[in-house]
């Protein structure tokens, strides 16, 4: 009746196995939005821990690059939402986990600012 069922455990244990991918994957999506939107870096450059900037060509090719390097590259940079964006719905870069980690370093200019007047303040007060 039902065929080979052999096939058809192989076939819902890997379907299981994409639901819970997806739900890792979403769950990682969700964290990142959120840490960059609270450090207001949604909307910046994206750039990463070594401080290149993260671009793309006409092509949709991604390559990170130093900042002096854009301008002759043919490449511009992306923003933070834009990585977000690209990541949902293009088949590609949804399991890009790498792109996620340029968006957690995220951060705007009105964190920086903050920090700066922070530390300013508290210059000495310890």
């Amino acid at each position: 009746m039902f065929g080979n069922t052999s096939a058809i455990e192989s076939q819902y244990a890997q379907i299981q196995f994409l639901i819970k991918n997806a739900n890792f994957n979403k769950k990682q999506y969700d964290e990142a939005f959120n840490i960059v939107k609270s450090n207001g870096g949604i909307n910046e450059a994206a750039i990463n821990e070594r401080g290149e900037v993260l671009c793309k060509n006409k092509d949709n090719d991604f390559k990170l690059l130093q900042p002096e390097e854009i301008k002759e590259s043919g490449y511009v940079p992306v923003t933070n939402s834009e990585i977000l964006k690209y990541r949902a719905y293009e088949g590609s870069l949804v399991n890009d986990h790498n792109l996620l980690g340029i968006v957690n370093n995220g951060i705007g200019i009105a964190s920086v600012n903050q920090y700066v007047t922070d530390v300013i303040q508290k210059l000495g007060t310890d």
